[in-house]
């Protein structure tokens, strides 16, 4: 009774010390000392484009913060940096597609490397999932709801179509700068294919439904539940 007791103290100092924000960083410190540490146990390794695809993933998270940040008002400078952030926030779901790069080949260190996989992955998700809830919040305060809910539900199917693009026809974020022309026409030509309809659906669903366990209360810890 005791142990429990101690245990529920434990998470209550935690849950009421920690924001998300800290969590994500001190999550996105820890994988990359594994990373550090794998590269050291056995080179070369392919993870360094994990360490890349998790910097985008923050990106769209860091802008959705600025945005918080500058509160009401300055109408076109949110409209650009809300373009800039919907441009970069595939990234964050991105990264979960470099399972791609998984090769099981009955060494333990396979272990390892799929253990990053996921924690690298879980973590850029989790950025795009906490870019989302920002913006969604800026845009309901400041605009209304009606527009916030929308946006809220054509974001994730973008996702996975921005997703499609960079994974498939291998282009970047900065592609609409770099190659505009191309960058179009392929993009439309893909929607032809059935097989881009699923992909996008299928990103757009699990954007959803973590998204929707992002959303449940959480039973609260405070002192009168102890």
């Amino acid at each position: 009774m005791q142990f429990k007791k101690y245990i529920s103290h434990s998470l209550l100092f935690i849950s009421n010390r920690i924001s998300r924000h800290a969590l994500l960083l001190i999550g996105s410190l820890y994988f990359c000392l594994l990373f550090l540490l794998r590269v050291s146990l056995d080179p070369p390794y392919f993870g360094g484009l994990l360490v890349w695809n998790l910097f985008l993933a923050a990106c769209p998270y860091l802008i959705s913060l600025y945005i918080r940040k500058i509160g009401k008002g300055h109408g076109v400078k949110k409209m650009l940096l809300l373009g800039v952030w919907l441009l970069f926030l595939p990234n964050a779901p991105y990264i979960l597609t470099d399972f791609i790069h998984f090769r099981y080949k009955a060494n333990p260190i396979d272990w390892f490397d799929l253990y990053l996989l996921m924690g690298f992955s879980y973590l850029g998700l989790q950025y795009g999932l906490q870019s989302i809830s920002l913006v969604y919040k800026s845009i309901q305060e400041e605009y209304s709801p009606r527009i916030a809910v929308l946006i809220q539900i054509s974001v994730p199917f973008l996702c996975g179509y921005g997703v499609y693009i960079g994974r498939f026809l291998r282009f970047n974020s900065w592609d609409i700068w770099m190659k505009p022309k191309q960058l179009l026409i392929d993009s439309l030509l893909a929607l032809k294919q059935p097989l881009c309809w699923l992909f996008i659906i299928g990103i757009a669903f699990i954007i959803f439904w973590f998204y929707a366990q992002k959303q449940c209360t959480p039973i609260r810890l405070d002192k009168k539940n102890l």
